[in-house]
């Protein structure tokens, strides 16, 4: 009884953080922040969990320290769709 309590309240405690918004800092320090994404993808190998079947793929973001920005250059969203 006392490992059905456990998981339940594990499980509930899951889909509550999983309901709230993600808030980031503000990065700190000398540099400013680049984001690049990445799609990689594996023709070899079949999906089985894709929704139509296909080719492996993965889609990273990358942050990484960049020069300071130009004004030409626009500022972009910290998480992309938000």
């Amino acid at each position: 009884m006392l490992g059905v309590l456990g998981i339940t309240v594990l499980l509930g405690l899951l889909l509550l953080d999983h309901n709230r918004d993600t808030t980031l800092p503000t990065p700190t320090g000398p540099f400013t922040v680049g984001r690049t994404t990445q799609v990689w993808s594996d023709a070899a190998h079949s999906d089985p969990m894709a929704p139509q079947p296909g080719k492996r793929e993965l889609v990273a973001w990358i942050w990484y320290p960049a020069a300071p920005r130009q004004p030409s250059q626009a500022i972009d969203d910290y998480l992309p769709g938000s």
